[in-house]
């Protein structure tokens, strides 16, 4: 996240104008009611006076004939074993209200609702039976198709290691088999801290302290650390903030915040480049990124529990005019991550590509066109969400059917409020998608800490200060107590 531009707001209003269209299901029945797309048909109006009408006048027209009731089951997914879709069950025409019933129930969530999580064992096809209050009754087929996760008897995958197959993340278990990657954590800021700590002497020790809170006292086991490079300070009083390739200090500053965390069992962290220097005007990789992330790499290259996240946000490009050309940024700089891989015959780490406009809102290109960077493999995909709840389905339901999903940033602002944001973590938990929540910090907002600072005027970044949530804050920390 970073703070928007008057355009950004026009192609956000542009974008929520636009319509999707939905395929359509199976038609069984037609049943004669008012047009209208379900509507009812308003009665006839009472006799004057109070009295009830026994009967209509010969003169009242025939009812116009509804629409037919029409049951759509969705498009067919694609999971690999162990993970879940949802199923997008919908009904059109009839009289509503409508019930829902599928069948089978094996690996559902709930038989009962239009968009239940399903996990089968194997391949299954699904049925929906829509009933509407007339009683007709519509149906529709969805297939589930599951892919078997192979087993890795080689030693190519160390313990703990990260992967991809299908729409899912992967973690490798100690016996060779598999266990999906189900993590919940929050952003969290760098000895930079969203520009704070460019007024005092850099100090990691500070965010190791943060970063301890996080993935211990809160239950997070994911963690999204934003790198801040800023050559040229906006202050001229702060500063300078020079890059990893120029700056060994911060370099090795960021190694000991990454194990401090990667060094607990079970957590992990998604190294980003936030406010990263050789971007782009449009937030695409340069060939200047790219040599960033080979030094990187070089750096983790032996750390199976970090994931590299190639920029923050690709902007604008709202239409997908630009996708095919950030596609080929995207792609570059994560070959430059699998050459350092190969030279030291490493395991490929998860790459997250982020979406390729609308600050990283648009996923759908990466559905027929997945990078090909190292063969394809081990790559997922990163959206920022802060939208009303009603944007799910048009902005991730669809394409984290079909590829790895990971929510790099969402909370409650811009369009977004805290209801939206639990009903986003719901749906992440029930289609087995990873989720960091912005941020671990008291000035970033939406901040999921309060300023306690002492003496915020002269130390800003608030070393030391005590770490308690804001209501967004606690918010999560209720939803780490909930088990996956």
């Amino acid at each position: 996240m970073q703070f928007k531009s008057a355009a950004r707001w026009a192609g956000l209003i542009t974008l929520a104008l636009a319509g999707i269209a939905g395929s359509t299901g199976c038609q069984l029945e037609e049943l004669a009611q008012t047009p209208g797309g379900g509507s009812t048909a308003p009665s006839d109006p009472p006799p004057s006076g109070g009295s009830e009408r026994k009967s209509a006048p010969e003169d009242v027209p025939d009812r116009a004939p509804r629409p037919e009731l029409v049951a759509n089951a969705g498009s067919g997914v694609s999971i690999a074993t162990g993970l879940r879709a949802i199923l997008s069950g919908s009904a059109a025409g009839g009289t509503p209200p409508y019930t829902f019933a599928w069948s089978p129930a094996d690996g559902l969530s709930a038989v009962d609702a239009p968009n239940p999580g399903a996990s089968p064992l194997r391949t299954t096809t699904y049925t929906l039976t829509v009933i509407d209050s007339a009683a007709r009754r519509a149906t529709d087929s969805v297939q589930v198709t599951v892919t078997p996760i192979p087993p890795t008897t080689d030693g190519a995958l160390p313990d703990g290691a990260l992967f991809t197959q299908g729409n899912g993340i992967f973690i490798r278990t100690a016996d060779g088999a598999a266990a999906p990657f189900r993590a919940r954590g929050a952003n969290l800021q760098d000895t930079r801290g969203c520009g704070y700590c460019l007024y005092e002497p850099s100090n990691a020790a500070e965010v190791q302290r943060r970063a301890a809170a996080l993935v211990g006292d809160w239950g997070a086991d994911f963690v999204r650390l934003t790198l801040e490079s800023r050559p040229i300070p906006d202050n001229p009083w702060a500063r300078p903030a020079p890059g990893v390739l120029d700056d060994p200090a911060y370099a090795d500053e960021i190694a000991q915040i990454v194990s401090s965390i990667t060094d607990r069992p079970g957590k992990y962290v998604l190294l980003s480049l936030w406010i990263e220097p050789t971007v782009d005007e449009n937030g695409w990789p340069t060939p200047q990124t790219d040599n960033v992330w080979t030094a990187l790499a070089e750096r983790f290259v032996d750390n199976p529990k970090v994931m590299f996240g190639i920029v923050n946000e690709p902007i604008n490009n709202f239409d997908g005019a630009q996708d095919a050309a950030c596609w080929e940024a995207m792609n570059r700089a994560a070959s430059a991550i699998r050459a350092v891989e190969a030279a030291h015959d490493a395991a490929k780490h998860v790459i997250l590509a982020q979406g390729t406009g609308w600050w990283s809102r648009r996923l759908e290109y990466y559905v027929s066109h997945p990078l090909s960077a190292g063969g394809g493999e081990n790559i997922a995909y990163e959206i920022h969400f802060y939208n009303p709840a009603e944007d799910i389905d048009a902005l991730l339901s669809g394409p984290a059917a079909q590829i790895p999903v990971v929510i790099g940033e969402f909370g409650p602002d811009q369009q977004m409020t805290v209801e939206d944001c639990r009903t986003l973590m719901d749906f992440a938990r029930a289609a087995d998608i990873s989720y960091l929540a912005w941020t671990f910090h008291y000035g970033c907002a939406p901040n999921l800490l309060l300023d306690t600072r002492d003496d915020a005027e002269n130390h800003p970044c608030g070393i030391g200060m005590p770490l308690a949530p804001s209501a967004w804050g606690q918010m999560l920390i209720d939803e780490f107590a909930v088990p996956w």
